[in-house]
């Protein structure tokens, strides 16, 4: 078993050219050819959680060149693997995501990453059967995780919870959305209710976002409308100015959550400043704060 081990490792390693062998005439080392031997590090254990962490921090960076390659490589990689390495390779990235949780020069890139990859295709052996419409539950709980994909989501769910930093909100609220269609019924739910949500959330740029991903998501997916006023649904996510009054977004919003019967916000009760506890509806800064960070 040890030598099966030790031959297929060097098989691996045989897959990973020496770096004179991806350097151009000038004998500079190209960017997209190193992603796209970067990606067979993956299969090398000692090597894996290095050259991901690198990959998803090269996939959710602003580098238009930089993303193409990194995203192009991993894409063209998960989608030769099968569906066992599929589920290793979404758990990996669950851990060194969480591994690197509490630094944001990570974390940010990562979320990016993870929508990245979520709307590429390359998960699509994962996707979950059925919808957030089914179930009966209010969607107000957070369920143990049972599919390949769930804890990931869930992860990627906190990430915005108590937070101010627009581009985390942003990135957090792009990957929330991607991962729904990977997702068992009962973590689609809880999801879903969440970003809905996050349509009445204080800053008019977030609850903007959040809208348009979530209805380019039920194009795709309509078992996540609810079944009895999809249409209705849909209108009301489409037809809503998300950045217009807190009055009107916040009617628009728990309309929605009463037709797929999910709970509304917790309402946040008079508190002294210091014991007020916090609420979903609660707002992390001041617009003024948001204008300052973004420019917006």
């Amino acid at each position: 078993a040890d030598a099966d081990a030790d031959a297929d490792a060097d098989a691996d390693a045989d897959a990973v050219p020496a770096a004179g062998a991806v350097t151009d005439a000038d004998g500079v080392l190209g960017e997209v050819d190193t992603f796209a031997h970067t990606v067979h590090v993956l299969s090398l254990p000692q090597y894996s959680r290095s050259a991901l962490l690198g990959l998803i921090v090269s996939v959710g960076g602003l580098t238009e060149s930089t993303v193409r390659g990194a995203g192009n490589a991993l894409v063209g990689y998960l989608r030769s693997r099968d569906d066992d390495e599929l589920r290793a390779f979404v758990h990996a990235l669950c851990e060194e995501i969480q591994a690197h949780a509490t630094d944001e020069r990570v974390l940010v890139p990562a979320l990016r990453a993870v929508e990245y990859v979520a709307n590429s295709g390359a998960l699509y052996p994962l996707l979950e059967p059925g919808g957030a419409a089914q179930g009966e539950d209010d969607g107000s709980t957070e369920p143990a995780p049972s599919a390949p994909a769930d804890a990931l989501a869930l992860f990627v769910r906190r990430q915005a919870v108590g937070v101010r930093e627009p581009r985390r909100l942003l990135a957090s609220a792009g990957a929330h959305v991607a991962l729904l269609p990977y997702t068992s019924p009962a973590v689609r739910r809880y999801m879903l209710r969440s970003a809905l949500v996050a349509l009445a959330h204080k800053y008019p740029r977030v609850r903007r976002a959040t809208a348009d991903l979530l209805y380019e998501h039920m194009l795709a997916n309509e078992a996540d409308l609810p079944a009895e006023s999809a249409e209705d649904a849909g209108a009301v996510l489409a037809g809503t100015a998300w950045d217009g009054s807190d009055a009107d977004v916040r009617a628009a919003r728990d309309e929605l959550l009463r037709m797929y019967r999910f709970a509304p916000p917790t309402v946040r009760k008079a508190a002294p400043s210091a014991a007020r506890p916090k609420d979903e509806d609660a707002v992390f800064g001041t617009y003024t704060d948001l204008v300052r960070d973004t420019g917006y």
